[in-house]
């Protein structure tokens, strides 16, 4: 069992905006009888700190928080990053890789990418403590996902070979079963997973950490290695057409991703229409030209509203986190994407997003600053990804942070490497 880090006592409610959940959060703490929470925490050094938020309905919260070192501890709970409480990752490395939750106190975590990221980790307090799950420590998890009741790893395992892992639940102890061994070609084989994507029937596609590649199981276990996932492929399985995938996810029940390198413009893969198409994509090149960028994370709330964010890699230009946004359009057109500029929006400091976690319209991004030393960021959207608040957890800065989860509640868990992590809870 890896050791955690020390929890710290604050929590604040998040702040939702329209929402396709019949519950509303509103960030305030307040009740709808206009009361008044007082609490008082004497510390140590008998010092006192009070924190008045004023809200529309004249509700006054005074709290007075004591923290061990005699320290004194002010949040205000404005989503300008007051109420987080520093809990813990199970990633010792540098990030967090995969991180998945079932309800509010279960959760999964692998750290595949780090150079000690063996094993899967568990929670069962909500991200507070985690766990080394037996039966993993093989593996290098890059991407957990449920479906149907399923959970899905993508990633290595090393020694014995395997790239994709169903998880077995047998009356609460887990194990896992290979859905596919890599092939020795070293232009098709997917040596290790990178994300997994799983269609209704049980199908498949995982694509690779390391390349162009990717593998498709079909629904009755058939194994099919390819070099490209280009739509020209379909005509010409030779073609050299390709891009590299970070993010694969499902658009009516058909493969689609997010990627390039950072040395191409930022696309998106939508699944191709082209007779014959399986896991094909066809690249929309959401960049201009003279731009490269890295889009890593992809959510889709339906065919034609998504949103997708990443790294501006261009050379000698501002690189503040890169958005793109579609709401009520085709996305193979380029012309219906909306580049956010959150800079504009005062969030104005260079970096990448690693990851997004979502909650209706509801949206987390997180992610590191540039130069590194910076650390990381959390920011915050309401509207789908339209407007953006910096929830930063403060006052000291964050190291990265690489992945995020929404729970039903509201509450926010963010983590990063070196077993840190951050949660933000409805009081």
């Amino acid at each position: 069992m890896r050791k955690t880090a020390l929890v710290f006592a604050i929590s604040t409610v998040l702040a939702c905006g329209t929402s396709d959940d019949p519950e509303v959060n509103n960030g305030t703490n307040n009740t709808t009888n206009n009361s008044t929470n007082n609490t008082t925490n004497n510390s140590t050094n008998n010092s006192t700190n009070n924190t008045t938020n004023n809200t529309t309905n004249n509700t006054t919260n005074n709290t007075t928080n004591n923290s061990t070192n005699n320290s004194t501890n002010n949040s205000t709970n404005n989503m300008t990053g007051g109420g987080w409480v520093e809990v813990s990752s199970a990633c010792a490395g540098s990030k967090t890789n995969a991180l998945w939750f079932d309800d509010a106190n279960v959760g999964y975590s692998g750290c595949g990418e780090a150079a000690d990221g063996f094993g899967l980790f568990k929670t069962t307090d909500g991200g507070v403590t985690w766990s080394e799950v037996r039966n993993f420590e093989a593996l290098r998890i890059n991407d957990i996902r449920r479906v149907d009741g399923t959970l899905y790893l993508a990633g290595i395992r090393n020694p014995g070979g395997g790239s994709a892992f169903k998880v077995i639940d047998t009356n609460g102890t887990l194990s896992f079963e290979v859905m596919f061994t890599p092939s020795n070609n070293a232009f098709t084989s997917t040596p290790q997973g990178e994300n997994i994507a799983v269609a209704s029937d049980g199908a498949i596609l995982v694509d690779s950490l390391t390349g162009r590649s990717a593998t498709l199981v079909t629904a009755d276990g058939t194994v099919i290695e390819t070099s490209t996932l280009h739509e020209d492929a379909i005509a010409n399985p030779d073609t050299t057409s390709s891009f590299q995938v970070r993010r694969l996810q499902m658009v009516n029940d058909r493969f689609a991703g997010v990627g390039s390198t950072i040395n191409e413009p930022a696309q998106f893969m939508a699944p191709s229409t082209l007779a014959g198409a399986t896991f094909h994509m066809k690249p929309v090149q959401l960049q201009p030209s003279n731009e490269d960028g890295e889009l890593l994370d992809l959510h889709v709330w339906g065919p034609q509203k998504m949103i997708t964010a990443g790294w501006n890699q261009t050379t000698n230009a501002a690189r503040s986190p890169l958005i793109f946004r579609i709401d009520g359009a085709d996305p193979t057109d380029v012309g219906n994407w909306t580049r956010v500029d959150v800079f504009a929006q005062g969030i104005e400091y260079d970096g990448g997003v690693y990851a997004l976690a979502t909650r209706g319209d509801e949206v987390i991004a997180v992610g590191t600053k540039f130069p590194t030393s910076s650390g990381g960021f959390v920011i915050h959207s309401t509207d789908a990804g339209q407007t953006w608040t910096d929830i930063t957890p403060g006052p000291d800065k964050p190291g990265e942070i690489s992945n995020a989860w929404i729970f039903e509640d509201g509450s926010v868990y963010v983590a990063g490497g070196g077993l840190e992590a951050y949660k933000m809870s409805v009081n």
